[in-house]
């Protein structure tokens, strides 16, 4: 929430560029929420499930004689 308000306080000064940015707990704040950096989190979490679904066809695709298919015969 601590991110949110922050970013908001932004576009109502005027930004309109770096909100993205805002979202992220600067590394100089105090105190850092979990909720702070979740863009951020989601952003990289995103790209580790893409990983493991990559992962995950091609180890089924060569099980099945066809590798990286994921597909049986």
């Amino acid at each position: 929430m601590v991110a949110i308000g922050r970013m908001l306080r932004r576009l109502d000064a005027g930004a309109r560029k770096g909100l993205k940015r805002a979202l992220d707990t600067p590394r100089s704040e105090d105190v850092i929420y979990a909720t702070d950096r979740w863009l951020t989190a989601l952003e990289s979490q995103e790209k580790r499930a893409r990983e493991l679904v990559r992962q995950a066809r091609s180890i089924l695709g060569t099980a099945h004689g066809r590798p990286g298919t994921g597909k049986g015969r």
